[in-house]
């Protein structure tokens, strides 16, 4: 630094002198050149001085800075005291100007403040005459002594000029020259005007954006009043230049559109250049394009034309990707410049519209040579369209592909790379990005030598690669005997080295400026010699330079700001030493010790964490204080990096954690049994499965011998115990017997003897319950299995043929041999039976009571709930295990039974199977009756579900018409459910009397009966009504006002442990008016009022059973509480987005109304009007919806060959546009790329999601898109558990994956984000297929769940939508076709429970065998099952054969 401006201030005496020479020619005009040399001076001085400001040496008077700012002060002062005596006017000119720039540098020092005063004095007071309209015009001076002098002449002056007025803008317009057309275009087409030039940002941005204002090009007069602003402050220029382009652009004038789009295209095309030019040779440039803040300036200047609408030529209407092209420029240059600002998601945002627009200059390309229809076929299995894409343009070769995967990876996004070839290309930088990004250092060391022989440069990035790999032994003596450098990266690493080996004898230079690790370095050395003023220094340097890349961090992705914010916690850890060893803080040594060993830094990613355990071991490395307590932390500190390397799975890390941990002297027993562990399970979590069990196996042995004599010891044994028990179980290392006895029930036995709380005792407890679990099942399935039958029938056999042969009367028959042989295998057979029922039994047993235990001390394990209740309803003979729930039930809370309240009502019964036991019936009703006390808003709709199921018919009896459906609909399953409802109806019975919730329970029952009631009203006069509609009088809802105790039924409230329930949202009572929304049975949308003050839109509907969508919703409550538990998919924030389905009977229920979303067929192709739709909006030379789904109807019957060609035919004329929702949405890059990422997430999860449960019907309008958070909701859920396989045109794809879905990720399509979070996805549910299982078995067998779909119903309602769109068709649906529907129902409902429960149990096995990965009987792994579903969704032979409703070309 001190070098450079040495040399400026040499440059700067060689310009005074040839200066002063032409003063003394300012007489004779200098040939005419005067005015334009005066003006360089004095612009070239003020700046120069404005440059020196932000030295940080300017202070200091000894320094260069501030000597080079006294030395153009005082040239300053004497051009302009000879101007002031040959051309005042020119003076006055920029007075203001010279005054409000050298005003701030008063405060710098005592010299320079003299200096301009000098300045001052000479121009204001000495030349008050000559200059008075210029002294008239100068802004107030700042209230300080300095100042008053010339503040008293400003005020003079404006006495004697008279008062001031606002008119003043209006002259300064007039002074503008006027250009005619010709000179205005000159004025702004100057290469160095723009980028041929290598000024500082300031100067360059004052002088375009001036040179622009008095071009005359500008149409807004009140721009051009501004030039004076711009003068003074450049960052009045950077707000108004993006303004003033688009103000020239909007004239619709070609010549200057393509001036301008020429100066600003060769911006960005220079500055790829510059680039390019710096990655290979290494130097900085000096050009104005290499600026990142004139860069960012130019890209502002492009983000503002892209948020305005352009002006709209003939009848074409423009959208908002027109909006891209005010200027023709190209976009991967701009994406490239983004980049090197560090604005990562404008590279991504800016490289997709180039990409797009390749894609529609290819189509257009491919329209004139006919071959669209063959790239059509080829679109549906490319999986990407980065791959291929570059721009070459002015000798820069640009590719695609390398930015995006810069940009994802800068961004942090876990998935983004694999987008952009990472893990699929074979070239070493996407092979690098890809190992970096998973942590595979050791691939990643590799690459980069064989790299190093081609590219020297790579060195660095070699070494870095080993300092994250953890060698850190070898990188120190690699670096040792490395030539000294003395700056750059390498000299970084040579400290980070040092520090991370504990290496305190560097040379060090004492200069005033080092790197961030050279200063931490320098201050942990100074610590460890006690030199506590040095280490403050060196603190303040760290520091200092922290700061510094936080001032000049982008603030668009926050992920860039996490190394600084890391590197000032490492700061912050070594000034917390130095406070508490020099006294300064109130609390000792031993206080900060302690906080270290309790606080855990709040990052998640181990790259961030391991810095700063390392500056902690560092600093308890080098304190002057070495005490026991210090000792006893750093074993701590490395205790806790050693888990977080496995957890991260940074294996090299942590084992040589763990070694370093080992040399150190363990302070007490318990540490010493830590380390052991520790070092057990670094083996076991990289397969090293042998050594972790002889170690465990060891620690086993030396606690077993120590628990009598030493408690720590007693302590420690069965955690080990459990531990080994775990990964016994996990491999199947030992006897099944021997595991469940001599590990975990000896573990829980120990804990509990202990008396052991928390989390320990919990997963001892779970460990138990599901290896028992799991016997029980593995007995259970052998005795379904056709082997175990098969014995069944030959022990039959024997037993006849025994009895036979006693029959026959024959001698000696206990001599026979035959008969001794069958009689004896008889025996071993029966006894073997007996065992296994024993055991079965056992097993059972002790699933359900450690289960129990697990709900009774804890809430970790809640979801354990359902395994309980399924393992009890499995087994309703036992009253045991009604027996053990019973005597536990009021130690479990009673929230953890909420999630499965609609099965548990759904087995209540006056009139039980003859072998249920009688306990079972008593335990659940006191189960939920315990619930709904404690619960009511979350239970009593439940129950009154079961209470009037045949409330509908009820209420409808004086219609003749609905009687006649109805009634027979109910008839039909009376004997099957009279009990239920009759056992429902006596439990609110007993409701009604309680104290705590009898008004609840009224209420509701009222609610209840108002909102069947409207749901079954006839509106058909009013199917084709679009305006609200006044509630008629005679119906009960317009009478419900200020229910203070019921809560508003759509709300999603959260659950209340203690059952308080004080913030619930109440029912103030209804709006009068409703509206219909399109449906068969036109449901009406009503407006709840709520105490709140908001106002909830309900959709209420009739003849429509809803139970299957409610309990969709709660499996899909479930399967969000399992994504939030693995870490994978909580970093993603996969979840599938939810409703509230409150059923009110078995034909009626009210939704909640899903506020800001629209269905994707409403966005993509219009409801009713399809020119309102994007398709035509975006592309209105394509054909439409409706004569697409025309030419399919043609091939219906067609073959598939025909059907094919037929469907890539309709796909070539009409192309996919969901990418523009959004560009509509979201203009800023950083919310269109959260939005879209959210929307990509929500496609993948439940698309996973929808596959496993066999969800049909996706038609695009069941699919909703919430235009806020652009995520997914997924609605009419009735087709289930691959139901849709059966419809008349079964449907041949796994969940929708058309072109517009796929659009709507963006150019790297179903790779990357996509394939990844359905990989995720999968794996979660692959990891928890039992709970899964566990779920759905239990809704399945729910015996009021009608979730089968019988082929006429199918025929019914798939006929229903054979128009152009399912809603239209569902308000023209005919009255025999809503019979049709409603007798349907009623044969389901006539189904056996016997019939139910085999398709049950049918579908789970198929469940079963989707969870294990298999496809058509062929096993595969997550990423070949995802594969697998993702071809098969997008494979056009599928596609072409779905019904046309389905409409598979949006």
């Amino acid at each position: 630094m001190d070098q450079r401006l040495h040399e400026k201030r040499r440059v700067l005496q060689m310009y005074c002198l040839v200066c002063r020479l032409l003063l003394q020619d300012f007489d004779g005009g200098l040939g005419g050149c005067f005015v334009y040399i005066f003006r360089e001076i004095l612009y070239r001085l003020v700046y120069l001085i404005q440059e020196m400001r932000k030295q940080e040496c300017i202070r200091n008077e000894d320094g260069y800075a501030n000597n080079i700012s006294c030395m153009a002060l005082e040239l300053l002062c004497d051009v302009l005291e000879r101007t002031t005596s040959v051309a005042v006017q020119e003076v006055e000119k920029y007075l203001k100007f010279v005054i409000n720039s050298l005003v701030p540098v008063t405060t710098l020092s005592p010299v320079l403040c003299e200096k301009v005063k000098k300045v001052f004095k000479m121009l204001l007071i000495d030349n008050k005459k000559n200059l008075m309209s210029g002294i008239a015009s100068l802004d107030p001076f700042p209230d300080r002594e300095e100042f008053y002098p010339f503040t008293a002449v400003k005020n003079d002056v404006k006495l004697l000029k008279g008062p001031t007025t606002l008119r003043q803008p209006k002259a300064l317009c007039e002074e503008l020259p006027e250009m005619n057309y010709n000179e205005s275009l000159g004025a702004i087409n100057q290469d160095e005007l723009w980028w041929e030039t290598a000024v500082s940002h300031e100067f360059w941005i004052i002088r375009l954006t001036s040179a622009i204002l008095t071009s005359g090009a500008v149409n807004n007069n009140l721009l051009c009043c501004l030039k004076p602003l711009c003068l003074l402050r450049s960052e009045v220029c950077e707000f108004l230049l993006p303004i003033l382009v688009y103000d020239v652009l909007s004239m619709d004038n070609a010549a200057q559109k393509e001036i301008l789009s020429q100066q600003i295209s060769k911006f960005f095309l220079q500055h790829c250049r510059l680039s390019s030019t710096k990655s290979q040779s290494g130097q900085e440039s000096s050009s104005i394009c290499h600026n990142k803040d004139s860069v960012r300036t130019m890209l502002r200047v492009v983000h503002y034309l892209r948020q305005q609408p352009r002006n709209q030529h003939g009848r074409s209407s423009l959208t908002v990707w027109d909006n891209n092209y005010w200027l023709d420029i190209n976009y991967l240059h701009i994406a490239k410049a983004a980049l090197s600002c560090s604005a990562h998601f404008s590279t991504v945002f800016y490289a997709e519209i180039w990409c797009n627009y390749q894609r529609i200059k290819q189509e257009e390309a491919l329209k004139k040579s006919s071959s669209l229809s063959e790239v059509v076929s080829q679109s549906f299995t490319q999986d990407s369209q980065v791959d291929s894409l570059s721009s070459v343009s002015g000798e820069v070769t640009l590719n695609v592909q390398d930015l995006l995967l810069e940009a994802y990876r800068q961004i942090g996004d876990p998935d983004g790379v694999y987008g952009c070839g990472a893990g699929r290309l074979p070239d070493p930088v996407s092979r690098i990005r890809m190992y970096e990004h998973e942590g595979q250092w050791e691939k990643a060391v590799i690459t980069y030598d064989i790299g190093l022989q081609q590219h020297s440069q790579q060195e660095v990035d070699l070494l870095k690669a080993l300092d994250s790999f953890g060698s850190k032994n070898l990188l120190d003596s690699y670096l040792e005997n490395y030539p000294n450098p003395k700056s750059g990266a390498i000299r970084n690493l040579i400290f980070k080295s040092a520090i991370k080996v504990g290496k305190w004898d560097l040379n060090m230079d004492e200069s005033s400026e080092c790197s961030f690790d050279e200063a931490v370095h320098r201050s942990l050395c100074t610590l460890k010699h006690s030199q506590f003023s040095i280490v403050s220094t060196a603190l303040d340097m760290a520091r200092k330079n922290a700061l510094d890349r936080l001032r000049d961090a982008s603030m668009e992705s926050c992920r860039c700001l996490y190394p600084i914010l890391s590197d000032l916690q490492c700061i912050y850890q070594i000034d917390q030493a130095v406070r508490a060893i020099t006294g300064q803080e109130s609390k000792p040594l031993e206080d900060m010790l302690t906080k270290w060993t309790q606080e855990r830094p709040s990052f998640n990613e181990f790259e961030y964490i391991e810095p700063i355990h390392t500056t902690r071991l560092s600093v308890l490395q080098v304190l002057p204080i070495q005490t026991d307590a210090v000792q006893v932390c750093m074993q701590k500190e490395l205790l806790c990096l050693t888990r977080l390397a496995i957890q991260n799975r940074r294996y090299l890390v942590a084992e040589g954690v763990v070694s370093k941990l080992k040399s150190c002297e363990a302070s007490d027993f318990q540490m010493q049994v830590d380390k052991l562990t520790e070092e057990a399970k670094l083996f076991w979590s990289r397969g090293e499965q042998n050594i972790a069990k002889h170690l465990t196996k060891k620690i086993l042995k030396m606690l077993e011998q120590k628990q009598e004599s030493n408690l720590e010891a007693a302590k420690l044994y069965p955690r080990v115990l459990s531990m080994y028990g775990n990964w016994a179980a996990e491999t199947n290392l030992e006897d099944p017997n021997t595991i469940m006895e001599e590990y975990l029930e000896k573990t829980v036995s120990l804990l509990e003897s202990l008396e052991e709380k928390g989390d320990t005792i919990l997963d001892a407890y779970l460990s138990l319950a599901r290896f028992a679990d799991g016997q029980y099942q593995h007995i259970v399935n052998y005795m379904k299995s056709s082997t175990f039958e098969a014995k069944q029938n030959l022990m039959t056999k024997a037993k006849k043929e025994i009895t036979r042969m006693q029959q026959l009367g024959m001698d000696n028959l206990e001599k026979d041999r035959y008969y001794r042989t069958l009689s004896k295998q008889s025996e071993i057979d029966q006894s073997e039976l007996n065992a296994m029922e024993e055991d079965r039994w056992r097993c059972l047993k002790q699933a359900v009571q450690n289960y129990i235990k697990c709900l009774k001390h804890g809430d970790k394990h809640d979801i354990r709930i359902f395994r309980l209740v399924s393992l009890w309803f499995s087994n309703p003979t036992y009253a045991d295990i009604s027996g053990l729930i019973m005597i536990n039930m009021d130690n479990i809370k009673s929230y953890k039974f909420l999630s499965l309240m609609y099965q548990l009502c759904a087995r209540m019964d006056t009139n039980p199977p003859a072998d249920q036991s009688p306990s079972l019936q008593k335990t659940l009703q006191k189960i939920i009756h315990h619930t709904a006390v404690d619960h009511p808003h979350h239970t009593l709709f439940c129950i009154f579900a079961l209470v009037n199921a045949k409330r509908d018919s009820e209420l409808l009896r004086r219609n003749a018409g609905s009687k006649s459906r109805l009634a027979k609909n109910s008839q039909t399953s009376d004997s099957e459910n009279q009990g239920r409802i009759e056992a429902a109806k006596k439990l609110i019975t007993q409701l009604k009397s309680d104290k705590q919730i009898g008004g609840i329970v009224k209420n509701m029952e009222v609610l209840c009966d108002a909102f069947i009631q409207l749901a079954n009203f006839n509106v058909s006069q009013y199917s084709r009504e679009t305006k609200p509609i006044t509630l008629d009088k005679r119906l009960w809802i317009t009478q419900l006002k200020e229910m203070d105790n019921v809560a508003v039924p759509t709300d999603e409230i959260p659950i209340d442990p203690t059952g308080e329930y004080k913030s619930v949202v109440t029912l103030k009572g209804f709006e009068p008016t409703f509206k219909l929304a399109g449906g068969i049975n036109l449901p009406k949308i009503l407006t709840c009022l709520g105490s709140d003050g908001r106002r909830r839109r309900q959709l209420v509907k009739g003849r429509d059973d809803l139970r299957q969508d409610a309990i969709m919703q709660q499996v899909f409550g479930m399967l969000n509480t399992l994504f939030h538990k693995n870490p994978d998919t909580r970093k993603r924030n996969l979840m599938v987005k939810q409703y509230k389905v409150i059923p009110l009977s078995q034909c009626s229920g009210v939704l909640e109304w899903c506020e800001g979303t629209l269905p994707i067929g409403m966005y993509l192709i219009g409801e009713r009007d399809e020119s309102k739709g994007a398709h035509k909006r975006f592309r209105p030379q394509d054909i439409t919806a409706r004569a697409c789904r025309d030419k399919m109807v043609e091939t219906v019957r067609a073959s598939l060959n025909d059907k094919l060609k037929n469907f890539l035919g309709i796909c070539s004329r009409f192309q996919p546009v969901l990418r523009y929702f959004f560009l509509e949405k979201f203009s800023q890059p950083s919310v269109w790329f959260e939005r879209r990422l959210a929307y990509t997430r929500s496609v993948s999860t439940t698309s996973i999601v929808g596959y496993i449960l066999g969800l049909g019907d996706r038609h695009i309008q069941n699919i909703l898109i919430d235009t806020n958070s652009a995520e997914l909701v997924h609605i009419d859920l009735g087709i289930a558990f691959e139901q849709g396989r059966i419809l008349p045109t079964p449907e041949t794809v796994p969940f929708r994956l058309t072109r517009d879905i796929i659009d709507g990720m963006g150019v790297c399509g179903v790779e990357g984000t996509f394939r990844r979070c359905c990989e995720k996805t999968m794996d979660v549910m692959h990891n928890n297929q039992e709970a899964l299982l566990t779920i759905l078995e239990v809704l399945l067998y729910d015996p009021l769940n009608n979730w089968t779909i019988s082929p006429q119903k199918a025929a019914a309602l798939q006929s229903l939508r054979d128009r152009m769109d399912t809603e239209t068709s569902e308000l023209n649906a005919t009255k025999s076709s809503l019979v049709d529907i409603d007798a349907v129902n009623a044969s389901v409902q006539q189904e056996s429970q016997e019939s139910v429960n085999k398709l049950a149990e049918r579908v789970l096995l198929h469940l079963q065998r989707k969870l294990q990965g298999y496809v058509e009987g062929v096993q595969f792994s997550v990423a070949g099952q995802v594969n697998n579903l993702i071809q098969e969704a997008r494979d056009p032979k599928n596609l072409c054969r779905l019904f046309p409703g389905w409409q598979p070309y949006i």
